[in-house]
């Protein structure tokens, strides 16, 4: 995996799910309308499908934006100790 922003199970299980729920709905269609009128809701299934791609597609473009590239902690730490070590020549203090 690489950083911090793997595709976590309850992405995987939305859409799954959504996958789920639209073959559902096809086959609900097709035994109660016959196969005729189950054909747009297959491609409303797909519209569906595509539209949480789309949204999971977004949302990894954000997790992999510059900003939250950055070693954040790492940047802290070294602010920190360049504050310390600051304080620590500024003192007059010497390691003996």
């Amino acid at each position: 995996m690489r950083g911090n922003a793997p595709v976590t199970r309850v992405d995987h299980r939305i859409f799954v799910g959504s996958h789920r729920l639209s073959h559902a709905v096809v086959v609900a269609l097709a035994c109660v309308c016959g196969l005729y009128f189950s054909e747009p809701a297959s491609a409303q299934g797909l519209a569906i499908a595509g539209a949480v791609a789309i949204v999971l597609a977004r949302r990894g473009m954000a997790l992999l934006a510059p900003s939250q590239l950055a070693p954040t902690e790492t940047i802290t730490t070294l602010k920190e100790d360049k504050e310390w070590l600051k304080q620590r020549l500024t003192s007059g203090a010497t390691s003996s």
